[in-house]
């Protein structure tokens, strides 16, 4: 969960960072992909 924070944090600092951005939604799709919300049939 302190990742999700984070991500959060690091967005809401820099709202017009699209690297910043870009990089949150990397880590995200990451996580995303290691964990999904459901399981392929």
């Amino acid at each position: 969960m302190a990742h999700v924070a984070n991500w959060i944090v690091d967005v809401l600092e820099n709202p017009e960072d699209e690297a910043v951005r870009g990089r949150v939604k990397g880590q995200i799709r990451e996580l995303t992909e290691r964990f999904p919300l459901y399981r392929e049939k």
